[in-house]
C-alpha cells in the first residue's frame, strides 16, 4: 500500500472464486501471501468495493476486505449475489487500524453459508 487514498474496484461477473494462498512465501496464511480482493491504503481513506455476481466462493483462507491503516476512513463492501459460500477461513472485513473509522460490509444475497473449516 502507497499513501494517498485507495480507489475503489468495482467487479461485474457470472462467477467470482477467490481461493489460495502463496506456497512459496515463508508463511503461506500470512495476510501479504492470501488470495484477496482488497481496498487498501496507508495514511489515508479506503476504497469502497462492490461485487456483482451471480455467485461468489471464497476458500483456503481467501479474503473480500476494505481496510485502512492510519487513515480517516476505511472503504465500505457492498456484495450484491444469488448466493456466498465462505469456508476455509476466509473472510470479509471492513477495517481501520489505528486512527479512524472501519467501512460498512452490505450484503444482498438469496443464500450465505459459511461452512466448517
Amino acid at each position: 500500500m502507497g499513501s494517498g487514498d485507495a480507489g475503489n474496484i468495482r467487479v461485474d461477473a457470472e462467477e467470482i472464486e477467490i481461493s489460495g494462498t502463496d506456497r512459496f512465501a515463508p508463511d503461506p496464511t500470512a495476510p501479504e501471501a492470501v488470495s484477496k480482493i482488497n481496498t487498501g491504503a496507508l495514511n489515508a481513506n479506503g476504497g469502497d468495493l462492490s461485487i456483482n455476481a451471480n455467485s461468489i466462493k471464497l476458500d483456503n483462507l481467501a479474503r473480500i476486505q476494505a481496510t485502512t491503516i492510519e487513515g480517516s476512513k476505511g472503504g465500505n463492501i457492498n456484495l450484491s449475489t444469488n448466493s456466498i459460500n465462505l469456508q476455509g477461513q476466509s473472510q470479509i472485513t471492513a477495517s481501520a487500524q489505528g486512527q479512524g473509522n472501519g467501512g460498512n460490509i452490505a450484503i444482498a444475497s438469496e443464500v450465505l453459508s459459511a461452512l466448517e473449516n
